[in-house]
Formats: structure tokens, sequence, C-alpha cells
């Protein structure tokens, strides 16, 4: 068995729940905060972005024997664009939020998952590091950026952001 082949079954692995977490959160942003109702179109279509690509990753990774057997590149490259489409879906998502509700509950909430799933990201991704990278950037970039042109408040999250970005860069390079 080749070395590559064990990296990515050690990745599909890590990844048998970790898309999932993604409905989840975003159903208790939803339920919990005005976001649904303040912007129904952009919730309903990221939601159900979130909701495919996750089941759809879901079931790559429950099916890696098969399918990597068949093409592993192809394997990569549909695992890979998936974790990006995610990671891209929550961080515009989450840089909306930001944008229009400032430090009230909805962006509190969402910076706060967004936090816990580049954490777990960290564990799940790093056997790919060009992919971990790519995926923070996507994922934190966009928020931390946003929280920079509202408020004073707002920027002091940016900072706090903007630090804890550099830490998980720090981090996925090891």
């Amino acid at each position: 068995m080749s070395l590559q082949r064990l990296a990515d079954e050690d990745l599909a692995r890590r990844s048998q729940t970790s898309g999932l977490v993604y409905p989840v959160l975003y159903a208790i942003i939803m339920v919990f905060s005005r976001y649904a109702d303040d912007h129904r179109a952009i919730a309903v279509l990221a939601g159900l972005t979130i909701l495919v690509a996750a089941v759809l990753r879901t079931r790559l990774v429950r099916k890696f024997d098969t399918l990597y057997s068949l093409n592993p590149g192809s394997w990569l490259a549909d695992y890979s664009a998936l974790t990006l489409l995610l990671a891209g879906v929550w961080g515009a998502f989450c840089a909306h939020t930001v944008h229009n509700y400032g430090l009230e509950l909805t962006s509190m909430l969402t910076l706060l998952s967004t936090a816990g799933i580049s954490a777990g990201a960290i564990t799940t991704l790093s056997i790919r590091r060009n992919l971990i990278m790519v995926y923070l950037a996507i994922l934190l970039l966009p928020p931390t950026v946003m929280a920079f042109f509202q408020s004073r408040e707002t920027f002091a999250v940016s900072l706090l952001f903007l630090t804890y970005c550099l830490f998980m860069f720090a981090t996925a390079k090891r």
C-alpha cells in the first residue's frame, strides 16, 4: 500500500463526521438568530449548499475504498472541491453576518462556530498541507477582513480573529 493511499485513507477516516458539523451549526444559528427572517433567500441558498456539500462529502469518505480504488486522483479532487466549497460558503456567510450584525448575537454565534470549524479542520485536514492552508484562507479571511470595516468594536474583534488566523496558519504548517 502506498504512502499516498495511507494518507488519503487517514484523511477519509478523520472526515467521517466532520462534514456534518456544518449543517448542524448552521441550523442552530438559523433557529436562535434573526438571520433567516432578515435574509431569507441567502439563508435558504447557503443552507441548501452547505447541506448538499456536507452530505456529498460524507458519502465520498464513507465510500473511500470503492471510489479511491477506481480513481485516486478523482477521489482527492472531489474531496478537496467539496471541502473548499464548504469553507467558501461558510466564510462568505460569516462575513455577511459580521457585515449585517456587527457584534450582535447572530455574528457572535457565527464567529464562534467558524473558530470551532477551523480548529477541527486542523485535525482533519492536516495531512494535506496545501488543502488546509487554502481552506483556512477561504474560511477565516472574509469575516476577518469584513470586521475591519464595521466599527471600532468589530475592529477589535477583527484584530482578535486575525491573531487567531495567524495561529491557525502557523499550526497548520507544522
